[in-house]
C-alpha cells in the first residue's frame, strides 16, 4: 500500500493517474495485482482509492467509497488530512488484515547434474 499526496492533477483524470502510479511504482505483488493506492489531491479536493484487480473481493469499491464518504472525507473537511489518511489506512489493513492472501509459490529451478571433472597430468 502507498499513499501520496499531490498538489493538483493539473487536469487529469484522478482515476488514469491513480491506475498509472500505482503501476509505475511497482505498488502490490505484480503476479498478483495486489497493490493498494491512497491519493489526495487536496487542492483539487479529490481523493481515490485505487486497488489491484488481486485485492477487488477483499476490497469493493463500494466499500471503498463507504470508507471515503464515512471516514476520510469528514476530516478532510475539517482539514485533518493526517486523521483523514491515517482513517484509511486502518480500516483498509483491517479489512484485508482478516483476508486470506495468495502466498507466492516460487518455482523450482532445475540444476543440471553436475560433470565429473578430470584433471590432465
Amino acid at each position: 500500500m502507498v499513499v501520496v499526496t499531490v498538489p493538483s492533477l493539473h487536469g487529469q483524470d484522478i482515476k488514469a493517474f491513480t491506475t498509472q502510479l500505482g503501476n509505475d511504482s511497482g505498488v502490490g505483488r505484480r503476479k498478483y495485482s495486489d497493490g493498494v493506492v491512497i491519493l489526495v489531491v487536496a487542492s483539487d479536493r479529490k481523493v481515490r482509492i485505487g486497488v489491484g484487480y488481486g485485492l477487488e473481493p477483499s476490497l469493493p469499491d463500494a466499500w471503498c467509497h463507504q470508507l471515503l464518504t464515512g471516514a476520510m472525507i469528514p476530516r478532510f473537511r475539517r482539514l485533518d488530512y493526517a486523521g483523514g489518511i491515517a482513517a484509511g489506512i486502518r480500516a483498509i489493513i483491517g479489512k484485508i488484515g482478516t483476508t486470506r492472501l495468495p502466498v507466492f509459490q516460487p518455482r523450482p529451478v532445475a540444476v543440471p547434474p553436475a560433470r565429473p571433472r578430470t584433471y590432465a597430468p
